[in-house]
């Protein structure tokens, strides 16, 4: 995945997953402790999916990585997972 590109004032015209990969890349830098995702792949296309994925996991070895996503197959056996609905926890694995 490529996260290099010089910011200029036109930042207002990236695409969503190109704001979506430089927050990551932000978060990164700083050396967060924690990234909180709310659904990350939704604006990528299937190639970039699976970059960040992988990303995702390697980070999770670092940092704690919490994702917000309806999609369950981003799903790994060693993931810890909530399920919610209408605001409750209704599964824990």
């Amino acid at each position: 995945m490529y996260l290099t590109l010089q910011v200029s004032e036109q930042a207002h015209q990236f695409s969503g997953g190109e704001k979506q990969r430089f927050a990551i890349a932000r978060a990164i830098l700083r050396q967060a402790k924690v990234l909180l995702l709310d659904e990350p792949t939704s604006a990528l296309d299937d190639g970039n999916k699976k970059e960040l994925m992988l990303l995702l996991r390697r980070l999770a070895k670092k940092m704690r990585v919490i994702m917000i996503s309806h999609h369950l197959d981003l799903i790994a056996p060693e993931d810890d997972v909530i399920e919610m609905a209408a605001g409750e926890i209704i599964t824990e694995l």
